[in-house]
């Protein structure tokens, strides 16, 4: 496969030792909006473009760039989004759970990250591990009856 030079540039800045190009692509901050990565400024979108697409044409080599990123700084969820990202794409599933538990020591049990766990381990016929991570929610936060709620739906959705 050939890849442009543009697409390859993501991945020979870190290889290259370059901090300060990294340094500045991190201290934006971005989010997923469903599986979309967000971020307001025109020039990192097309820095985070480069990555995806790194992503889709060599994902292994871009899933070592964002792991050994993210362990340089670990203060960057962004980068454990879109480690995810790859990972999903990939349809490593095991490795997805392990990245949202790394998210989730980080910042927090949240709905969204058990949802995702969710949908993750029912992908993965693991059901009793589906709904032991959203029972977990729910003894996290006893005093949101919607999580109480939520374990109801869920069961007559999935028809356990």
């Amino acid at each position: 496969v050939v890849v442009p030079s543009i697409l390859t540039g993501a991945l020979t800045i870190y290889k290259a030792g370059v901090q300060n190009s990294i340094e500045s692509y991190l201290e934006t901050e971005f989010t997923f909006e469903g599986t979309q990565l967000v971020s307001s400024s025109v020039d990192n979108e097309e820095k985070i473009i480069s990555v995806a697409l790194v992503g889709e044409v060599i994902p292994d080599e871009t899933i070592e760039l964002l792991e050994e990123m993210s362990e340089q700084f670990p203060e960057k969820t962004q980068l454990l989004l879109m480690l995810m990202e790859q990972y999903s794409r990939k349809e490593d599933f095991k490795s997805v759970i392990d990245v949202l538990n790394r998210v989730e020591v980080k910042e927090g049990k949240s709905e969204q990250l058990s949802m995702e766990k969710f949908k993750i381990y029912v992908e993965m016929d693991d059901v009793d591990r589906a709904f032991k991570e959203i029972n977990d929610l729910a003894e996290e936060y006893p005093n949101d009856l919607r999580y109480r709620v939520l374990i109801g739906d869920l069961y007559l959705k999935i028809d356990v």
